[in-house]
């Protein structure tokens, strides 16, 4: 039986890890979050806390956390949003580096076995080749691109300098239940499911031709547990995670309007958002190299989590 730390465990993607592992495993886990990014699933960790004896909740900085008897980290806490990084680049820089770099070396201190590092496809940068695999050259357009970018490179020279096995996923635009649309991370699929529930204007950003390789959260935390489990040392590698479909704003709008019984709400369009590629698409080969498969289909993903939001708000 290993022992697992998971970062930001009340967050969206790490609380889905969390439920995850202890469905999937029979081992110990840790998770650590400070609810500075919102307590919205703050009862749901708790619950899972209070009704599993493998699960351990630390209401703490992943800085502080002892790592004396961890395995594997899986380290989903950041400082998130694109446009937040825009406006707030020393601020994100603060945990999305600094204090990622304490992690790393904490880790090395206390001989963990493997660190898998949550990055983002937003380190491409707005490319020209799609399907985009990893060999594509990486340039991105906000500080929290270059963070996440930055962080992948040290992940990689802490497995080359201190013998820190490593491993780093670039998720494509993950939703699903747990995903709030006030979070910093939400996709428009939930915002515009809050909408659609609520009776409100939908808000379009751009002229809906843009594209996104949508990934369903439970896919992701299948990558993270395949990568945290793998029998080989995976030495910083870099993986993109998603679902390798690519599905544009106006169908998606399309699709969750076709769920909902308020079929003519009012659709505000907006400007490009700064620091948004336009297109997202994903060659996931390489991860399947290691037995993954993404196992929901966006208008599936999308109908389950169209009956989580409906379950919350009502």
């Amino acid at each position: 039986m290993k022992k697992l730390l998971v970062t930001g465990a009340a967050g969206f993607i790490g609380s889905n890890m969390v439920k995850y592992l202890l469905e999937n495993t029979e081992d110990l886990i840790v998770g650590v979050d400070t609810f500075e990014n919102g307590d919205n699933n703050r009862k749901f960790i708790e619950d899972l806390s209070s009704n599993n004896t493998r699960f351990t909740f630390l209401e703490e900085s992943f800085t502080q956390t002892n790592l004396s008897e961890i395995h594997v980290v899986f380290h989903f806490a950041a400082t998130p949003r694109v446009s937040y990084s825009v406006e707030e680049p020393l601020i994100t820089n603060e945990n999305n580096i600094t204090n990622t770099l304490i992690l790393l070396q904490n880790c090395v201190d206390s001989k963990v076995k493997r660190f898998v590092f949550s990055s983002s496809s937003s380190v491409y940068g707005d490319v020209e080749n799609f399907p985009t695999d990893e060999g594509e050259p990486t340039d991105p357009i906000s500080p929290y691109a270059l963070q996440k970018l930055t962080m992948e490179k040290y992940c990689k020279l802490y497995s080359e300098l201190y013998n820190l096995d490593t491993v780093s996923l670039r998720y494509f635009n993950v939703y699903g239940p747990n995903q709030y649309a006030d979070n910093a991370y939400a996709t428009v699929i939930c915002a515009w499911i809050k909408g659609y529930i609520n009776n409100k204007p939908i808000r379009l950003d751009g002229t809906g031709e843009q594209s996104r390789d949508f990934s369903y959260v439970e896919d992701v935390c299948q990558a993270n547990y395949l990568v945290g489990s793998y029998s080989k040392n995976l030495s910083g590698e870099v993986y993109n995670v998603a679902h390798n479909r690519n599905t544009d704003l106006n169908t998606l709008l399309e699709l969750i309007q076709g769920m909902s019984t308020n079929k003519d709400l009012p659709i505000t369009k907006e400007p490009f958002r700064v620091g948004d590629v336009f297109k997202t698409h994903a060659n996931i080969n390489k991860i399947k190299e290691l037995n993954f498969t993404p196992k929901i289909h966006i208008k599936e993903g999308v109908e389950l989590t169209y009956k989580w939001y409906n379950s919350i708000l009502n």
